[in-house]
């Protein structure tokens, strides 16, 4: 016998929507529950589980998120992060803000804020 994962919103505390589309979508996503079951056992649409899943395959966690919520992601460029390595493989023991001190003199890309 399988044990079913119905969970109802008011079972698990969740902090924002994100979580609660995603505990939403969790059974579906783990093969436990059918999206038409879990539709109705948190009395949802059929649709909006269908989307949520869709989105989140797409997509992953950014998927779950409203549009236009979802902080781009910080861009490193490829030459700061070779020179990174560089620094890394040269001194391994270097503590990441002498390896951020020496990488931002070197490329002119400040890594981190206090740096």
């Amino acid at each position: 016998m399988t044990m079913q994962l119905k969970l109802s919103f008011d079972e698990v505390p969740l902090a924002c929507p994100v979580q609660k589309r995603y505990h939403a979508i969790a059974p579906c996503l783990a093969g436990r529950l059918a999206p038409a079951d879990q539709a109705a056992a948190l009395n949802l649409s059929f649709h909006t589980i269908t989307r949520w899943l869709r989105q989140f395959r797409d997509k992953g966690m950014p998927g779950l998120f409203p549009a236009g919520h979802y902080p781009r992601e910080p861009y490193t460029p490829e030459r700061v992060v070779a020179t990174l390595l560089h620094f890394k493989c040269c001194a391994p023991s270097a503590s990441d803000r002498e390896l951020a001190c020496a990488v931002g003199a070197a490329t002119d890309h400040r890594l981190h804020n206090w740096v």
